[in-house]
């Protein structure tokens, strides 16, 4: 969604909240996108959306079926376009996966989309399942996932284990990031690890770019994260040797100069760049 033509929410769907980390109150302002505003908490950090949507008026937004669709009320309006550049950054962090030893078994992708990775994914697991609050998301990804289910982690069945758990640009979107990763966590199997990537707030190309950096994703990003507070939330939700692993994440190349304003020729439709540092991404262990 352009953040300069945000709709208008009723008084009823909004709400302000202490820091979803550390609970505290004192905050500063980093930017408003009106009815809305990013804080940063003073205690730890952190920084977070508030005022925000209420859970029930965000989930509606969620569970449109056209959610990755230009047509949608919020949703991702330049998804489609990522497919080749997200497909590469998959691949890559794939390969990364492998060389690090965390491929062959179960996995699960906690929002999962349309499901490019869990696609790009198949050679490099056993099993592979997918959550999504999007049944046109949930119906894409069940043509190359083994199990899809429509919702959040309360629909995987509890008999369903996973060795590794991964949530690519996912955290963001969570009012409880540490519940979140405690429920994620109850879906490891003996020795699972958990991967959180998100968009980096100490990135370069957010400071370069403003107001107008992707990521900010009003409303439905209520979470921005730096290392230090991405490894805060793993290790406060039990999660052991919790560190940063890398994510290199590739973009097209007329996405990015559109946000500047910026329209190439269409010989550029397939280029794409590798942006670095834009994400921050942790690995963390399940507590035995």
């Amino acid at each position: 969604m352009d953040q300069q033509t945000l709709p208008e929410y009723e008084q009823s769907a909004m709400e302000t909240t202490p820091c979803p980390l550390c609970g505290g109150a004192d905050y500063r302002e980093e930017i408003e996108f009106s009815p809305f505003t990013v804080v940063q908490c003073q205690a730890c950090e952190l920084y977070y959306l508030s005022p925000r949507l209420t859970a029930e008026a965000i989930t509606k937004i969620y569970q449109q079926d056209n959610y990755f669709d230009e047509s949608a009320e919020g949703g991702y309006s330049s998804y489609l376009e990522q497919e080749l550049a997200l497909r590469a950054t998959y691949r890559r962090f794939l390969k990364g996966l492998k060389r690090e030893g965390l491929s062959g078994g179960d996995l699960l992708e906690i929002g999962c989309g349309f499901g490019y990775f869990l696609d790009e994914a198949r050679p490099y697991f056993k099993h592979t399942t997918g959550t999504d609050f999007s049944s046109g998301a949930c119906q894409a990804a069940g043509e190359v996932a083994d199990h899809v289910f429509l919702g959040g982690l309360a629909e995987v069945p509890a008999e369903m284990s996973a060795n590794l758990i991964v949530a690519l640009n996912v955290l963001e979107h969570t009012y409880d990031p540490v519940q979140f990763l405690k429920d994620a966590s109850s879906k490891l199997s003996a020795g699972g690890k958990i991967i959180m990537a998100v968009p980096n707030m100490d990135s370069f190309i957010r400071k370069l770019m403003g107001r107008g950096w992707p990521s900010y994703k009003v409303p439905e990003h209520t979470l921005y994260f730096i290392k230090n507070t991405l490894i805060r939330v793993m290790q406060e939700a039990g999660l052991q040797n919790v560190k940063t692993t890398p994510f290199l994440h590739a973009f097209p190349v007329n996405l990015i100069a559109s946000k500047f304003k910026l329209k190439l020729p269409s010989a550029f439709q397939k280029l794409m760049i590798w942006v670095p540092t834009t994400m921050v991404a942790a690995i963390g262990e399940k507590n035995e």
